[in-house]
């Protein structure tokens, strides 16, 4: 009993709404090919195919989610420069238009981005900045990928007191479907909101995220990704150390009180059907940026905006 009618669908929501990519009739044709992939880009997509014929029906679904994203949304840069034993790239220039996150514009001068020496350590400083009258976000990333393992960084800001309209993060990134983010802000909700999250993306997957009030007790801090072929571990401590001396140095602290030596309680652990494989090539990035309430983007107390990183410990490429 074969079909007399063959239809394709889309679904770019798993499956909530579904939209026509053809319709076609076997006897005149065996199989179809997808030859113009069209946005809207979605991490949550699925194809469904129908086969009709005279008073039956057949179904079949992908099994799973699949991307459909450019092939890579890495950043360009106009700049270059060295920093931990790595060569990174400054997002380019956003002259007169804006991009995402955040739909912002974007600085590649040094008035955005530099290098400075304290205390005897080079640093990094990222800055949102404010030009005649219009703001510019900062963003710089690893020119290379790279590979399994944990990735720390370091920071010399106390970044539990920025502005609610701003938001700094440090994540491995290819594409919206193949990230995995640190990010601090409290997303313009208030200073009792909670401000540190992890996610691996789509973030609005159920179990993707994980969020806490993050209340520091200095500038130094060290937030960790170790990234591995079934899971993504996240931590955050206070002070710069490769691993939390107790749970006390956690961020937040467990078990507030008490100082335990079982360091495993720190942090969160993913082990999502999402996490990024080694092949889609991500890179380091880090980013400040502020939140489009409305098509103004701007600091809520109006002042720039800047964050500084002492080191990035980067696994070598596999």
């Amino acid at each position: 009993m074969g079909a007399e009618d063959v239809s394709i669908e889309l679904s770019r929501d798993r499956g909530v709404s579904w939209e026509r990519l053809a319709s076609f009739r076997p006897a005149n044709s065996s199989e179809w090919t997808w030859r113009e992939v069209t946005p809207p880009f979605s991490c949550e997509c699925r194809i469904r195919v129908t086969a009709s014929g005279v008073g039956w029906r057949r179904e079949g679904l992908t099994e799973g989610d699949f991307h459909v994203v450019p092939e890579d949304m890495a950043h360009e840069a106009d700049r270059t420069f060295e920093f931990g034993g790595r060569r990174w790239g400054v997002r380019a220039e956003s002259a007169g238009f804006t991009q995402d996150p955040g739909n912002n514009h974007w600085g590649d001068g040094y008035d955005n981005v530099w290098l400075e020496t304290v205390d005897g350590s080079e640093e990094l400083h990222l800055k949102i900045v404010n030009r005649d009258g219009r703001w510019y976000c900062s963003e710089v990333f690893v020119l290379e990928p790279t590979g399994y393992g944990p990735y720390r960084f370091y920071l010399v800001t106390c970044v539990d007191a920025l502005d609610p309209l701003v938001v700094a993060g440090l994540f491995l990134y290819r594409n919206d479907c193949n990230e995995v983010d640190i990010e601090f802000s409290t997303w313009g909700r208030g200073p009792s909101s909670d401000n540190l999250q992890y996610a691996v993306q789509p973030a609005e997957v159920y179990g993707n995220v994980q969020s806490s009030s993050m209340e520091l007790s200095g500038a130094y801090t060290t937030h960790c990704i170790d990234w591995q072929p079934a899971a993504v571990r996240f931590n955050s401590i206070h002070g710069h150390f490769t691993e939390p001396p107790n749970t006390c140095y956690c961020i937040p602290n467990p078990v507030s009180g008490f100082c335990l030596p079982d360091v495993d309680r720190c942090g969160w652990e993913y082990r999502g059907a999402d996490v990024p494989p080694l092949e889609r090539g991500l890179r380091v990035h880090m980013n400040l940026w502020l939140l489009d309430t409305d098509g103004e983007n701007a600091p809520l107390d109006g002042r720039e905006v800047e964050i500084a990183i002492r080191a990035v410990e980067i696994p070598g490429p596999e």
